[in-house]
């Protein structure tokens, strides 16, 4: 997992993002999610959860090296069950 997060973190500092702007980010995401919090949720965790997975499957981290497989392949189960989650949650309302 430890390989995993190392990639994350490399390509987000690739970015260059200033702390300022992610804040100004979190401010409007808290006040969305105020607003109505199942379609924030669900739209938030569609963007982190692509850009994690698209980060993923297009570096060069060798899946067949410990089990790096096991964590990609058990996130992206579990973050495609959790993205049917927050759909059932917005069919819901």
């Amino acid at each position: 997992m430890d390989v995993l997060l190392a990639v994350w973190e490399e390509e987000w500092l690739r970015y260059g993002i200033d702390h300022i702007y992610v804040g100004i980010a979190l401010v409007i995401l808290a006040f969305s999610a105020y607003r109505n919090w199942s379609k924030t949720l669900m739209v938030s965790w569609i963007l982190v959860y692509l850009w994690t997975m698209v980060t993923l499957l297009t570096s060069d981290l060798d899946l067949q090296e410990g089990m790096n497989v096991v964590w990609v392949c058990g996130y992206g189960l579990l973050g495609f069950i959790f993205l049917a989650f927050c759909y059932y949650m917005n069919l819901k309302e």
